[in-house]
C-alpha cells in the first residue's frame, strides 16, 4: 500500500475525455453486472409501479442503461476530440426508426394502459365512497351508473386488466340492491367479468370473491362456495374473502355455525370490521336476511 508521502507526491490519475466507453476507465466486471442486475430490476419496476413518477424513473433508467451500454460497446472516437461523430444516412434512419418506436409504443400501448388505469381507479373510488357515507337511491343508482360506464370503458381500453374486469363485476352485484327484480340477470354480467378476470390471472382473490357473489346472486350456492374458498386461500390473511364467505354460509340454516367461526375469524384480524360486526350481531339475533 502506498504511504501518505508517496499518495501526495502520485501523477493524477489520468482523465479521459472519451466517454464511459473508454478503456482507461476500466469498469470492474462486477460493477458492470451489478449495473445489469439494477437496469433489469428498474425496468421490472416500471412496469408495475403505475404512478405519476415513472416519467421520471424512465429518464434515469435510460441514463443508468446507456452507462452500461456504452461500457460494453464503446463508440469509435477520432483522435483529438471527446465527441463520437454520428453521421451519415444510416444513423439517422437508426434514429429515425428508434423515434418511431418510441412514439408507437406510448401511442399503441403505455396511453390506452394510463387511461383505462385512471377510468379503473375513477370508478373503484366511487362505489368504495358510496360505501362510507349515506346516500338516496336516486344516488346511488347515479354513482353505480357512472361507475359502471367508466370500468366498462377502462376493459375496452385495455382488455387484458384483470383487476377492472373484477371491479365491473363488482359494481354489477351492486346493482342488485337498487334493482332486486334483476337479480339473476346482474349475477349473470357479474359472473361474466369475473371469469374474464380470472381468466387473465388465477392468482387475484378479489376476482374469486367476486365470482362467489355472482354465483349466489344466481342461487348457485354450492358452485359459490368453492369460490370463496379458493379466494381466502389465496390470501388467508385479508379479511374481505372470510367476511364474503361468512356470509355465504349465512344463506343456509345448517351452515350458520360455520359462518359465526368465520365472522369471529374476520374480527380477530380486523376487529373494526363493521360489517362483520353487523352479521356476527344478525347470526347471533337471528334477525336480518341472508
Amino acid at each position: 500500500n502506498p504511504t501518505a508521502e508517496e499518495r501526495s507526491t502520485a501523477a493524477p490519475l489520468p482523465v479521459s475525455t472519451a466517454g464511459f466507453g473508454d478503456p482507461a476507465l476500466q469498469f470492474s466486471p462486477w460493477l458492470l453486472r451489478g449495473l445489469a442486475l439494477g437496469v433489469l430490476a428498474f425496468a421490472l419496476q416500471l412496469f408495475v409501479d403505475f404512478h405519476f413518477k415513472i416519467p421520471a424513473l424512465a429518464m434515469a433508467f435510460a441514463v443508468v442503461s446507456a452507462t452500461l451500454v456504452s461500457a460494453y460497446w464503446p463508440a469509435p472516437v477520432p483522435s483529438g476530440t471527446g465527441v463520437p461523430p454520428v453521421s451519415g444516412k444510416a444513423a439517422r434512419l437508426a434514429c429515425g426508426a428508434a423515434a418511431l418506436a418510441v412514439l408507437a409504443f406510448t401511442g399503441l400501448w403505455a396511453v390506452p394502459l394510463y387511461r383505462a388505469e385512471a377510468l379503473r381507479t375513477a370508478g373503484r373510488d366511487a362505489i368504495d365512497r358510496l360505501a362510507r357515507r349515506e346516500s338516496t337511491p336516486a344516488e346511488r343508482r347515479a354513482t353505480l351508473a357512472r361507475a359502471e360506464a367508466a370500468l366498462e370503458r377502462a376493459v375496452v381500453l385495455h382488455p387484458r386488466h384483470a383487476q377492472a374486469w373484477a371491479d365491473l363485476s363488482y359494481v354489477r352485484s351492486l346493482r342488485m340492491h337498487e334493482e332486486p327484480a334483476q337479480t339473476v340477470a346482474l349475477g349473470r354480467a357479474a359472473e361474466t367479468a369475473a371469469r374474464r378476470a380470472l381468466a387473465l390471472t388465477s392468482v387475484l382473490p378479489e376476482a374469486w370473491v367476486r365470482l362467489g357473489v355472482a354465483l349466489d346472486m344466481q342461487d348457485r350456492w354450492g358452485d359459490a362456495g368453492e369460490a370463496f374458498v379458493r379466494a381466502f386461500a389465496l390470501a388467508p390473511r385479508a379479511v374481505n374473502p372470510r367476511f364474503y364467505y361468512a356470509y355465504h354460509l349465512a344463506q343456509r340454516p345448517f351452515t350458520r355455525a360455520m359462518a359465526r367461526a368465520e365472522v369471529e375469524t374476520c374480527l380477530r384480524l380486523d376487529p373494526g370490521h363493521r360489517a362483520a360486526q353487523l352479521l356476527r350481531q344478525q347470526l347471533a339475533t337471528g334477525q336480518g336476511s341472508f
